[in-house]
């Protein structure tokens, strides 16, 4: 049996531990989002600052996701933790009740030509059932 044992010089084995460094700092930047930021109430609920470019709502919305479980919460729970939402809508067909909360809008001159929403489709004792993210495009 033929073992070949390979040594390595001072340069090599510098330039192996730079390499090494250099891809833990890609790696780590790659998994970190810069544009998200934690979840604040009062922010959020404040209305005059959202709708543009990512505005906080955008920046705040995986956190709450990720940390604020929505499934499951009463209507008045929900209303406590985000505020009013922006458009309440009631099932014709069925006892459901959907609401959202507008995270994004961008504007094409004058008419919005991008939408994001935060969607929560409440059931018959108003606790949220599911939610969804919704998006449009001109």
């Amino acid at each position: 049996m033929n073992l070949k044992i390979h040594s390595f010089n001072r340069s090599t084995i510098h330039y192996l531990s730079i390499g090494f460094v250099l891809l833990a700092m890609i790696v780590v930047a790659l998994s970190c989002n810069a544009s998200d930021v934690p979840f604040d109430k009062d922010r959020w609920q404040r209305t005059s600052d959202i709708q543009t470019d990512g505005g906080p709502r955008g920046r705040m919305l995986n956190d709450l996701l990720r940390k604020h479980p929505l499934v499951g919460l009463h209507y008045r729970q929900l209303t406590d933790l985000l505020g009013e939402p922006d458009i309440i809508e009631f099932g014709r067909l069925d006892d459901k009740k959907r609401v959202s909360y507008l995270i994004e809008r961008t504007y094409d001159v004058i008419d919005p030509d991008y939408t994001k929403h935060l969607v929560l489709i409440l059931n018959k004792d108003s606790v949220v059932e599911h939610f969804t993210i919704e998006e449009w495009r001109k």
